[in-house]
């Protein structure tokens, strides 16, 4: 008996410590990276640790009834318990000392800096928020940035604002690729949903002219979106997230999946999404004109209007999107990083909705009008080099392929002639950015940019009864081009600890090459053609008086070239209206003045105001125009008023943003508010009319609680009013996207709304989200939109990650 218990405490004495459970916890940084040589330390036991590269630390022996204290230079020091551990699946994610005045921004200079060092406002949405707000399009996810105001035509849609400007003279960049092409158009487009929402792993914008380092568009501000990325590890590993989510409002059905796998020097990630949504429903509280009384649908062979049975019920606006996504990078060493992407986005049929509820003697003008799928591709590979030479201490090659299809298709109420205009894209992009540190106190960015675009656009219309089918005037220019290239350079001088100075300088050229089809319209030229350059620069400084203070101003330039659609484009962009082509084209610039501060007090109350002014000059805008002495001509058999894009004469914008947010742990209230004002100049009538893309007053309002892996987030949204003066002249004109004033006007209420956002994470990475968005059922619509927006909605999400 002696014996076997002797040999049952020899075994226990081998093998109950390898039996035994093994805790690691890992420490990571907001962009979810890991933080290396992290001190995990307990105060009473004494016991210590370091995390390794991988930010893991083994405290099996720590115990358990004591907190720890997690700490890493630069970040706050973090406490917590075991059991806050478990919650949180043993991950710990540390924030930057000063989040506001330290962290780390790419769109500042194309090269990751701090942001206190950079004179212009940058807004940051982080991986924690966009999986937490779970946004059902990338439009939504801008949404989730304080300063960006989104329209939307249709239910897959959503085109975003910023300081006044909108469409054509913002810049989407989606890795460093510039996503606009030459037809992106000055009407509200929707190209940013192409964007999968769930593979975002941060979203930056630039507020104001970037144009010196990102060229043409860049008037307003740019949305500068970074996808999921592969990260090595020293040993094979296998990561994952899956993710489920249903809404109420619109019967949305969504699922996602991606998977990551790590060697040393390989790493790959694959990602696949897809959405599926029904008809939008719409509160109920509100302006009745919003309503959907009836719908039009085609019954054995005739269109035929309907009673609607459910008004909110916004019938017509159902759609579906699929996105995947495959990157595969390879280091060699750890100065030298190759990686190639594959970016794949395609969209059902998506019905225009305010072009169905358009009606003319109480009848529908339009039985059909829709976007055809949506296709966009992306193509890249990107190079990285660390090495300090005479040229440069870091280099980065960026060479892309994108492919855009997009199409429109309508047809008239009781009439059997369907009309598509399909457009196709093939973008070419090549950039090249260099970073050299000439001294302790001055950095040197320079870079050169190259990018072509041909358009291929086609026109036909059908007889719906027989498929007979006949060639029209296609929506651009055929087989036409646009190439541009530029060189930038920046300077970034640290005259002080407290003074930095940026100075940067760019130069573009721009060509187009458009042929004219005279089939349908006799054109007084056979060709629109352009050739152009264009000179920008900024200047700017930060002052920081202390660590916790930022004080910066700057000056910049911007321009935005005239493009295809500005040129070549035949449509009409709303009824009994034609544009038509116009190559006698000038670039319009833009001047711009920036004045803010950013400012926290003990790391708890952090605020940022800043203060804009922009003028731009020579603004490309639509204006009566005469073909070949007409003013007037017959298109898609309505008599139409012709008007072209011309350089008008200047336009104004002005306005402040102010956002701030209080820390009291475990609960955080923050909120942010908007005022703009713009007007628009006509040199040759000497009329001031207001901007189009000026939106109300909006902001928000949150209060947060987290705690114990359980979050949530009790906001407001609120909109103010835009008077029936206060309308652009071409909003005017839209009077069946909008409310009616006391006068008879068309006109845009205020609006709030309040919403409930909660998250619950357990230990083994799986976590479920409930949200409940309009709580109160409000009706309304975001300023110049054409569909009412979500009623009160329920949303339900599961997540597991692994």
């Amino acid at each position: 008996m002696k014996k076997i218990i002797i040999f049952f405490i020899f075994i226990c004495a081998f093998h109950c410590p390898i039996l035994a459970q093994i805790i690691q916890v890992q420490v990571l940084s907001e962009k979810n990276q890991p933080l290396p040589y992290s001190q995990v330390y307990q105060k009473k036991s004494g016991l210590s640790v370091l995390t390794d590269v991988n930010g893991m630390a083994d405290i099996s022996q720590f115990d358990k009834n004591e907190s720890l204290e997690i700490r890493q230079l630069g970040y706050n020091k973090k406490k917590i318990s075991f059991t806050e551990l478990a919650a949180l699946n043993f991950k710990v994610v540390l924030i930057l000392a000063d989040q506001m005045m330290n962290e780390l921004v790419v769109s500042g200079n194309r090269w990751e800096q701090q942001s206190k060092e950079i004179p212009a406002k940058i807004e940051s949405i982080k991986a924690a928020e966009i999986n937490f707000q779970n946004p059902q399009t990338a439009a939504d996810l801008l949404q989730l940035a304080n300063h960006v105001y989104i329209q939307k035509s249709q239910m897959g849609g959503g085109s975003p604002m910023i300081r006044g400007f909108a469409t054509n003279r913002l810049l989407l960049v989606v890795d460093g690729v510039r996503m606009n092409n030459a037809i992106f158009r000055s009407g509200n487009i929707q190209n940013v949903i192409s964007i999968d929402a769930q593979n975002i792993e941060e979203t930056e914008v630039l507020f104001g002219p970037g144009s010196v380092l990102y060229g043409s568009d860049a008037i307003g501000g740019v949305m500068d979106f970074h996808t999921l990325s592969p990260h090595f590890n020293e040993e094979f590993k296998v990561e994952g997230l899956v993710n489920t989510r249903f809404s109420s409002a619109n019967q949305e059905k969504s699922g996602h999946a991606d998977v990551q796998l790590s060697w040393k020097k390989w790493a790959s990630i694959s990602s696949f999404s897809y959405s599926n949504y029904s008809d939008l429903k719409m509160g109920k509280n509100g302006p009745q004109e919003y309503l959907r009384d009836s719908f039009q649908t085609t019954l054995n062979g005739i269109d035929t209007t309907l009673i609607n049975p459910e008004p909110e019920l916004q019938k017509r606006t159902a759609y579906s999107q699929f996105n995947m996504m495959q990157k595969i990078a390879y280091q060699p060493n750890k100065s030298n990083t190759i990686q190639y992407a594959f970016h794949y986005g395609k969209s059902s049929d998506i019905p225009r909705y305010d072009r169905l509820t358009e009606k003319s003697n109480d009848q529908y003008k339009n039985a059909e009008w829709y976007y055809g799928p949506q296709i966009w591709q992306m193509q890249q590979l990107k190079w990285t080099l660390t090495d300090t030479t005479q040229l440069y201490d870091h280099l980065k090659l960026n060479l892309s392929y994108q492919y855009f299809e997009e199409s429109r298709n309508d047809r008239r109420y009781q009439s059997n002639i369907l009309r598509n205009r399909t457009e196709r894209v093939n973008a070419y992009t090549a950039t090249i950015d260099f970073d050299k540190k000439l001294s302790k106190k001055t950095d040197l960015f320079y870079g050169a940019e190259y990018w072509l675009n041909k358009v291929n656009s086609k026109g036909i219309e059908k007889n719906i009864n027989n498929e007979n089918s006949s060639p029209i005037q296609s929506r651009y220019p055929n087989n036409s081009i646009m190439d541009s290239y530029g060189l930038y350079t920046l300077l970034k001088w640290k005259i002080s600890p407290k003074l930095i100075t940026n100075t940067a300088l760019r130069f573009s050229h721009f060509r187009i090459d458009a042929p004219l089809n005279s089939d349908f319209f006799n054109f007084p030229i056979e060709r629109a053609e352009l050739s152009k350059g264009a000179l920008n620069g900024s200047i700017g400084a930060v002052y920081l008086p202390l660590p916790t203070v930022k004080l910066y101003s700057n000056l910049s330039t911007g321009f935005r070239a005239p493009n295809i659609d500005d040129v070549g484009k035949v449509f009409d962009s709303e009824p009994g209206i034609v544009i038509v082509p116009n190559a006698d084209l000038a670039p319009e610039y833009a001047y711009s003045a920036d004045l803010g501060t950013t400012f926290s007090i003990q790391n708890q109350l952090k605020f940022d105001v800043s203060i804009f002014y922009t003028y731009l000059n020579n603004a490309l805008a639509r204006r009566d125009f005469h073909l070949n002495g007409e003013d007037s001509i017959m298109y898609d058999g309505t008599l139409s008023k012709v008007e072209a894009i011309q350089n008008i004469g200047f336009a104004e914008v002005y306005g402040v943003q102010v956002s701030a947010v209080w820390n009291l742990n475990p609960f955080k209230i923050s909120g942010a508010y908007n005022w703009q004002q713009g007007i628009e100049t006509d040199d040759n009538e000497l009329t001031n009319v207001p901007l189009r893309h000026v939106p109300p007053s909006y902001g928000n309002a949150h209060v947060t609680y987290s705690n114990n892996g359980f979050k949530f987030d009790l906001y407001t949204l609120f909109n103010g009013e835009i008077s029936f003066a206060q309308l652009a002249p071409s909003e005017r004109n839209k009077a069946y996207i909008y409310a009616t004033d006391d006068r008879g006007n068309p006109y845009s209420p205020s609006w709030i709304t309040l919403n409930l956002k909660s998250e619950y994470r357990w230990k083994n990475g799986l976590s479920a989200q409930f949200g409940v968005e309009n709580i109160t059922n409000k009706l309304y619509r975001p300023y110049s939109s054409g569909i009412s927006a979500v009623g009160r909605n329920f949303i339900i999400g599961m997540n597991w990650s692994f």
